[in-house]
């Protein structure tokens, strides 16, 4: 990412009050709400919306399984 570090938005991460399942919530809803792109287009070089979204669709499944494991 331009600007920032992967180890600064790690660090980050430790500051934020919300969970996890609530971050991909937010995530997901932004996501379907949005009306100006397609599945096919990407959010950045070699990565579509459909693939993004996929992505959280599968953490959301694995912390449902984490929470009831």
């Amino acid at each position: 990412m331009k600007d920032v570090s992967q180890e600064t938005l790690q660090r980050q991460t430790g500051e934020i009050s919300q969970s996890a399942p609530e971050w991909v919530g937010f995530a997901l809803r932004k996501l379907y709400a949005d009306k100006d792109h397609t599945l096919g287009q990407e959010v950045v070089r070699g990565l579509s919306f459909e693939e993004l979204i996929g992505a959280l669709l599968a953490a959301r499944q694995a912390l449902h399984l984490e929470e009831a494991g």
